[in-house]
């Protein structure tokens, strides 16, 4: 049986997108929000896997995180915080004696780095794949230096079903809503 109009769910009282924030209340009432301590509340998802993975490039022999690195793992940094996880993957060159012990050690320097600046250590995964995957093949200088990097991948797993909230002022029939 169809309800008449009149009784009809009053839409103001909704949650489309079943977040928690009402409909009247929220941002982006057909996106659910991502609850992780980022301005939660407003109804919208936080896009936290929109940065671009960089390659940090390593000199012959070099494992240690340099201050060109450290912009891009602040902000790496910074969405780890928030809920996503990396694979940080090693690569060396011909040349380098023990390449899969020095890729190995310039994804761990990177990982100590990434947790120095406040990411979860549980969040980043590391492995050194040595010449395994070698972008340049040439003998030659630049060839060898473009090989000598980390790469990243970052996955966004963020859960954006929240658990259920007891604040009176995202259950159904508030009267207001929350301030942001």
């Amino acid at each position: 049986m169809v309800p008449a109009p009149s009784d009809a769910p009053d839409d103001s009282d909704g949650d489309l997108d079943g977040d928690r924030v009402l409909d009247r209340c929220d941002r982006c009432p057909r996106d659910a929000e991502t609850y992780n301590n980022d301005e939660d509340g407003d109804g919208c998802p936080e896009q936290i896997g929109t940065l671009t993975p960089e390659v940090l490039y390593f000199g012959q022999r070099e494992t240690d995180v340099t201050i060109p690195h450290l912009p891009f793992l602040r902000r790496l940094a910074r969405l780890l915080a928030l809920g996503a996880e990396v694979l940080v993957e090693g690569h060396s060159t011909d040349g380098e004696p023990f390449p899969v012990a020095t890729a190995e050690a310039r994804s761990r320097t990177i990982r100590d780095a990434l947790v120095a600046l406040g990411a979860p250590a549980g969040k980043i995964m590391i492995v050194g794949r040595g010449r395994e995957r070698m972008v340049d093949h040439t003998a030659n200088r630049e060839g060898r230096a473009a090989n000598r990097r980390v790469t990243f991948e970052i996955h966004d797993t963020l859960d954006p079903r929240p658990v259920v909230s007891h604040d009176p002022r995202l259950m159904p029939g508030s009267a207001s809503c929350p301030a942001r």
